[in-house]
């Protein structure tokens, strides 16, 4: 019996990243659809995190830009070096399909999220858990709000944390100020 593979699109994922590398300009058409843990390749996933952050840095995020940010951060020779992000590029003559290529992309990542989810649900149908119904809401939940049901699970502690940084910071304001 062969193992089945999860949905996926290399080589849309693939034309997303080059499109953006070939036009920069791109990546706006394409922000708000996709997100880093979309992409199947983890390779992909490094380099798509390094284009949204020189967006977001308001740098073009062309070949040269790309592979200067991966090597400052000790990943390019793990995403395939220069030449793969050069062969990116050589992979798509325009740019103009890139919101094709995302909707692909976007696809085969929820229906890998809908796969785990589904995994998750038969566990605990399986297990008997008297709240099985409710975690079987929260995993399709997590499917259309485009995450895992584990994110949501982090909520709390992302919350601690984060009223932790701003009472540090209140407290430091004060030392400060000499109050």
């Amino acid at each position: 019996m062969s193992e089945r593979l999860l949905p996926q699109s290399i080589e849309s994922e693939q034309g997303v990243l080059g499109s953006i590398i070939i036009d920069p300009a791109a990546y706006d058409l394409v922000a708000d659809k996709l997100m880093v843990v979309d992409f199947y390749r983890d390779a992909h996933r490094q380099i798509y995190e390094v284009i949204a952050y020189l967006a977001n840095q308001r740098i073009e995020p062309d070949s040269l830009m790309v592979c200067e940010e991966l090597a400052r951060r000790n990943q390019l020779d793990h995403v395939g070096g220069r030449g793969y992000i050069n062969s990116l590029v050589n992979e798509v003559p325009t740019s103009g399909n890139v919101v094709y290529y995302a909707e692909i992309v976007e696809r085969t990542a929820i229906l890998r999220r809908l796969i785990h989810a589904a995994g998750q649900i038969a566990a605990s149908a399986y297990s008997q858990d008297e709240n099985a119904l409710e975690e079987a809401e929260k995993a399709l939940f997590a499917v259309q709000m485009g995450h895992t049901a584990s994110d949501f699970a982090l909520a709390p502690s992302i919350v601690d944390d984060v009223l932790s940084d701003l009472e540090a910071l209140h407290t430091h304001q004060k030392a400060i100020v000499g109050e």
